[in-house]
């Protein structure tokens, strides 16, 4: 099976179903004005003594005096009921999360399933080329589902359902993590949110329908409407607001109707998308297909409980509804056989699966060792090695690692990682430690003013952690430090924003401490900041042809390739190659005309500035300043960290430093 091949697939059908989805939306505002015309139509006729008078119904559904009202009226009402659901969902993944009765899993919990969740969220993180998102607990489904929500990476939340906890072994898990890391990474979040206040707009039309047709039956049902005389037209008028609002409403609920379907189309193709990327990360196609046979030998399938299940039901693993009219997914054996042709519809082997994992009890000594053995061997092994994807022929490849080469390299970086390092850097002491020790400087003096400045705002305990800390990171190659210091970071999600804030402070208190910052250290703090302080708006904010940020994009690997070698001809060599790589899109750019590399604020300014481009186009930037970095076949620890720092403050996922 070509993945790659179905992702485009699934991307070009998407593509279709949106321009139909805004051609529907279109359509209903067009019946709307119609329904407006035969209203002012109607006025003018019974207002018109002489029928040589009364206008033609053409004349006033083109009147250009009427068009801007009854089409501005309406496109007003879908836009404001589009912001207020955004603004509904403004705080990201979580606030979905919570609204469904999910809990967060602390990143020091002790139990088994939660750790070995935690485990393959870390572990997809790396392979996907995503940040690792918040994680949720659905306590009260026994359905098995999991969902991911929010407007970017850096404010996403995955959660699962305890059913999915219970029933999945850890190949399946990662698979259906990784399907849901899939949504993060094609951005189907913010898409799904549009599409939610889209609907909602519709729905509002609907609602108003109602109100008007409502009060037109009150009216008719008043004392005056029985006593009335020939001359009063009073009735003919509350009659046509009548009509109006009766047409209104059954315009507003189709559009409804409809809308439903089409949203529940364009879910279903995402759905395709993210079972092949799944696939991609994990390289795992058994794993995928055995958790949807576990889902179909179920006997509550995917369903969810909660009232709101139905709000997210685009964003479900599987189909959390019983209706299916607006089925959100395709059917179960048609995502089996895409991934396993040989499926004939029995799940009576995965029947008693399931009765032996709920019986089983996994809570054991012996398995979490387990646990935590072949988790830190994966993470010991993807960082010694990179973390890949699929072959270049778009195959299921096999992992790079096999298990025995993962335990091996487990071996090799035994002395970079201590054994109370996995269970330290989980509490938010140890997080914090771990960052601020990171930052400490190697000058005697400036490290001494470091240390007084951590010991003033946490106390001494805290600043004796520092050296321990210190010494095991500077053993650590660049690669290793950027994953601990990522772990610490999400460790300390969790943590109120108030105390967040306090830590931001305090980092940029260390890093300036000697007036000067290295590359490191500004990758720290802006992987600290994009996913512990991030910018919401700017995620919502509506993305810029790449052309116009043409020259924030050149300065960018200008930077890069003057940190790469002192060579001003090699530096301009590397960054001409990038520039090749992004002409079709962000068009010519000139070398000769850009300021000094060393200029820092302009650096960050200009990172901050690309977040509005598209997520295309953000993929594109990201392989061009890969291409400068490793022009001369080599990256330097300043070149990774500054790479790092461009995808962190643009938000860019997906890709992979070989």
């Amino acid at each position: 099976m070509d993945f790659f091949e179905r992702q485009e697939q699934a991307r070009k059908a998407t593509r279709r179903l949106i321009v139909v989805y805004v051609l529907f939306v279109v359509a209903v505002v067009a019946c709307i004005h119609f329904a407006a015309s035969m209203l002012i139509f109607a006025f003018s006729a019974f207002g018109t003594d002489s029928a040589e008078q009364v206008p033609e119904f053409a004349e006033v559904f083109s009147n250009p005096g009427i068009i801007p009202w009854s089409i501005g009226i309406t496109c007003a009402v879908i836009l404001l009921a589009t912001l207020y659901k955004a603004a509904q969902l403004q705080e990201g993944g979580p606030a979905v999360a919570l609204s469904m009765g999910a809990r967060e899993v602390l990143p020091n919990t002790r139990d088994n399933r939660e750790r070995r969740l935690l485990n393959v969220v870390e572990e997809i993180a790396l392979a996907s080329g995503v940040p690792a998102p918040r994680v949720f607990i659905m306590d009260d489904e026994d359905g098995i589902n999991a969902f991911a929500a929010g407007y970017s990476p850096n404010d996403a939340a995955v959660a699962v359902t305890k059913g999915a906890l219970v029933l999945f072994n850890r190949e399946e898990l990662q698979s259906v993590i990784g399907h849901e890391f899939s949504h993060i990474l094609n951005g189907d979040m913010r898409l799904n949110i549009k599409a939610v206040g889209v609907l909602f707009g519709i729905l509002c039309i609907s609602m108003i329908g109602s109100i008007i047709l409502r009060i037109s039956l009150e009216a008719m049902r008043t004392p005056r409407m029985g006593r009335r005389n020939k001359k009063d037209n009073t009735f003919i008028i509350i009659l046509a607001f009548m009509l109006f609002g009766a047409a209104v409403w059954l315009i507003g609920s189709i559009g409804v109707l409809g809308a439903r379907i089409m949203q529940a189309a364009i879910s279903r193709q995402r759905e395709d998308l993210a079972d092949a990327s799944s696939i991609q990360f994990t390289r795992n196609p058994v794993g995928m297909a055995n958790a949807l046979k576990i889902i179909g030998a179920s006997s509550r399938k995917g369903l969810l409980s909660n009232a709101h299940a139905s709000e997210v039901s685009h964003m479900l693993f599987a189909s959390g509804l019983s209706s299916q009219l607006f089925a959100t997914h395709p059917p179960l054996e048609k995502r089996i056989r895409e991934i396993d042709p040989t499926f004939n519809g029995d799940y009576s082997d995965y029947v008693k699966t399931i009765a032996r994992r709920r019986a089983r009890d996994i809570e054991t000594s012996e398995e979490r060792v387990e646990e935590a053995t072949l988790h830190s061997a994966i993470m010991a092994g993807a960082i010694l090695n990179g973390a890949g994807v699929l072959d270049t022929d778009g195959s299921a490849a096999q992992p790079r690692q096999t298990e025995a080469q993962a335990q091996a390299s487990l071996g090799k970086a035994a002395t970079q990682n201590p054994a109370d390092v996995p269970d330290a850097i989980r509490t938010a002491e140890g997080a914090s430690a771990c960052l601020f020790a990171s930052l400490l400087a190697s000058d005697g003096d400036t490290r001494a003013k470091q240390t007084g400045i951590i010991r003033t705002a946490y106390g001494e305990e805290l600043a004796a952690s520092l050296g321990p800390w210190s010494e095991h990171l500077s053993g650590l190659d660049v690669r290793a430090k950027r994953v601990e210091c990522e772990m610490a970071v999400n460790t300390l999600r969790v943590l109120p924003k108030r105390d967040i804030a306090i830590i931001s402070d305090l980092l940029d208190k260390l890093v300036y401490a000697d007036a000067r910052i290295d590359a490191f250290e500004f990758a720290c703090v802006r992987l600290f900041k994009s996913r512990l302080m991030p910018d919401i708006s700017a995620a919502r904010a509506k993305a810029v042809p790449p052309t116009s940020l043409a020259g924030e994009a050149a300065f960018v690997m200008h930077v890069l390739a003057h940190f790469g070698t002192p060579d001003r001809n090699a530096a301009e060599k590397a960054w001409q190659a990038g520039a090749a790589r992004l002409e079709n899109t962000f068009g010519a750019m000139s070398f000769a005309d850009l300021p000094d590399f060393n200029n820092l604020g302009r650096f960050d300014a200009s990172l901050t500035a690309l977040v509005r481009l598209p997520p295309t186009a953000k993929q594109e930037l990201m392989e061009a300043c890969k291409t400068v970095v490793t022009h001369d076949h080599k990256t330097t620890d300043i070149e990774y960290n500054f790479l790092h720092a461009v995808s962190d403050v643009i938000q860019a996922t997906g890709w992979q430093m070989e």
